[in-house]
């Protein structure tokens, strides 16, 4: 097995054939043909059609010669196959181009030895994860290809799009609510006089609540400065231009 698992894209001249051929298929069940009857059909009507970028059917690349149809045709010019190289290269190069720009696709920057994720492929339920929990390393790489060994030991060959890159815990990971600050504080309003001015002593009862008396009214007006300013445009109401040549009485 040469493709990778649970990526058919990786052999898409493969699919695409198996795709006509189950089409001739249904056709030959409807008209009662046996599955030999089908597939010769199929066969020898795909070797005797011109191909859309060739131009030639694959019959006449092989042998060199035009087989017998159905249809009439007359002589046409000598093949020559560099030309039809060049006509397939190009048109597989404008299809990829193509399909990358549809897709969006980014160049994967997984390496051998990053740690990654496994994308899941069959889930028990909807509440599966996506990814395995356990990670896996990369041991190797053939193009989108990726070779990856589980901690169990066990090796899978999966395509680049199902690994996840994992990304190391910062040491400190464990102290982030050591350092967490508001992000709007109330007494970001009050200048370091105000509060120090109001409570140069918070041992005894009278004066802290002074102190709160103060954080409160600074917080207040901060309020209403913020509301003025953030106040939303009102439109200016009038008649339409239509009714302009009338009296018109509104009241």
């Amino acid at each position: 097995m040469h493709t990778t698992p649970y990526w058919p894209a990786a052999n898409g001249e493969v699919e695409r054939q198996n795709r006509s051929i189950l089409k001739a298929l249904k056709i030959g069940r409807i008209k009662g043909e046996t599955l030999e009857t089908s597939l010769q059909n199929y066969l020898y009507m795909y070797t005797v059609t011109p191909h859309s970028i060739t131009g030639v059917s694959p019959a006449q690349l092989v042998f060199g010669r035009r087989f017998r149809d159905k249809f009439p045709h007359l002589d046409e010019e000598d093949i020559i196959p560099e030309e039809v190289k060049d006509r397939d290269l190009s048109a597989k190069f404008k299809a990829k181009l193509y399909r990358d720009k549809k897709v969006h696709a980014k160049e994967s920057n997984i390496e051998v030895g990053d740690r990654v994720l496994v994308k899941m492929q069959l889930k028990e339920n909807k509440l599966s994860p996506n990814f395995h929990p356990s990670p896996a390393k990369v041991i190797d790489r053939n193009g989108s290809s990726v070779t990856v060994r589980t901690e169990n030991g066990a090796i899978y060959r999966r395509n680049s799009s199902h690994l996840k890159p994992l990304i190391a815990d910062e040491a400190n990971a464990g102290d982030d609510f050591n350092c967490y600050e508001p992000e709007n504080d109330p007494l970001d309003g009050l200048g370091e006089s105000t509060i120090m001015g109001a409570t140069p002593s918070v041992s005894s009862p009278m004066n802290r609540s002074e102190r709160d008396e103060a954080i409160g009214r600074g917080y207040s007006e901060r309020l209403h400065t913020t509301a003025d300013s953030t106040e939303r445009p009102k439109r200016s109401a009038k008649a339409p231009s239509k009714y302009k040549d009338y009296l018109l009485d509104f009241d």
